[in-house]
C-alpha cells in the first residue's frame, strides 16, 4: 500500500476522532441518477445534516434490535467480501435474544461473492418466506435441493 494513502487516510481517520464528527453530507455531491438534472434536484431537497458527538449517539435509534414482527428469511454467500458472513450470526443472536426466532430464518449459501445466489436459491428463499408467512416451516428443505442437484 502507498505510504501517503496510508498517512493521509490515517490523519483524516484521527481528525476525524478528535471532532468528534459522526456523519456530515453538509458539502456532498450526490449523484448516480444517470442525469444531471435529476442528480441538481435531488442535491437541492436533500437534507443537509451535521452530527457531532456529544456522548449521545444520535444513530443509535437506527440500530437493529432484532425484535421482528414480520418473517424474515436472510440469505447471505458465506464468502462474501462486501457483506460478512457473521453479520447474519450476530443478527441471528439479537432475534434470539428478543424472543422473535419463529419470524427468522438464516439461509447461509455456501459460495464467493456477495448476493451470488442461484435461480432456485431464491425461489427456496421465497418459498420459505411464503411458508412462514403462512406460520408453517421448511422441513424437507434438504429433499427439495436435492431434486434441483445435477446428476452426476
Amino acid at each position: 500500500m502507498d505510504t501517503s494513502f496510508y498517512l493521509t487516510t490515517k490523519l483524516v481517520h484521527h481528525v476525524t476522532l478528535l471532532l468528534q464528527i459522526i456523519f456530515d453530507n453538509t458539502a456532498r455531491w450526490y449523484s448516480g441518477t444517470g442525469s444531471y438534472w435529476q442528480d441538481l434536484i435531488l442535491n437541492r431537497r436533500i437534507t443537509r445534516t451535521k452530527i457531532i458527538a456529544n456522548g449521545i449517539y444520535p444513530l443509535s435509534m437506527y440500530e437493529t434490535t432484532g425484535y421482528i414482527s414480520d418473517p424474515l428469511v436472510m440469505m447471505h454467500t458465506t464468502l462474501d467480501p462486501i457483506q460478512l458472513i457473521w453479520n447474519q450470526t450476530l443478527y441471528r443472536l439479537k432475534v434470539l435474544t428478543a424472543g422473535r426466532w419463529i419470524y427468522f430464518a438464516a439461509c447461509p449459501i455456501p459460495r464467493y461473492g456477495h448476493c451470488e445466489f442461484t435461480d432456485v436459491e431464491i425461489v427456496l428463499g421465497l418459498y420459505r418466506l411464503i411458508l412462514k408467512v403462512k406460520g408453517q416451516e421448511l422441513l424437507l428443505a434438504k429433499q427439495l435441493l436435492e431434486l434441483n442437484a445435477p446428476d452426476d
